[in-house]
């Protein structure tokens, strides 16, 4: 299992460390990572033994109603190197907006980010948590209620 556990790894770190290999659903034009929880690790993992910096962010279903009313929230949103799903409602629209094109499993924050800060923890890894997104909605769109 071990052995398995290190070419999985391995094969996915040269994958992942070039984004274009990471598949993803467009909901409302934002490309929406079709990545497993796995392959997320990896990535985070790769990124920072290749001392890459990268913006993750993740779309919930009140990221996306916000996205498809204000299109500066999509720009930003754009700018990110990688955008996870978060959440049932995310995963469901997905089915029914791209059927057998959407989404494979269901990803959630509350479930990976426990396992990610662990791993951080035994690797000593750094990292930034920001509130950018949120901030940047208020900075440029007063309007919406964050």
């Amino acid at each position: 299992m071990q052995i398995y556990t290190k070419v999985l790894k391995n094969n996915l770190t040269q994958k992942l460390f070039n984004l274009r290999d990471i598949d993803s659903v467009n909901i409302f034009g934002l490309n929406i990572s079709k990545i497993s929880y796995e392959e997320f690790l990896v990535y985070i993992e790769s990124s920072i033994s290749g001392k890459v910096k990268r913006v993750i962010g993740y779309a919930n279903a009140d990221t996306l109603n916000k996205i498809n009313k204000y299109e500066q929230l999509k720009d930003i949103f754009s700018g990110f190197d990688l955008i996870h799903p978060d959440g049932i409602g995310v995963f469901l629209a997905s089915g029914l907006l791209k059927g057998k094109e959407g989404l494979k499993v269901r990803f959630t924050g509350s479930d990976i980010y426990p396992v990610l800060i662990d791993r951080s923890i035994k690797n000593n890894w750094s990292y930034f948590f920001s509130d950018t997104a949120q901030k940047s909605s208020t900075l440029y769109l007063p309007d919406i209620q964050t």
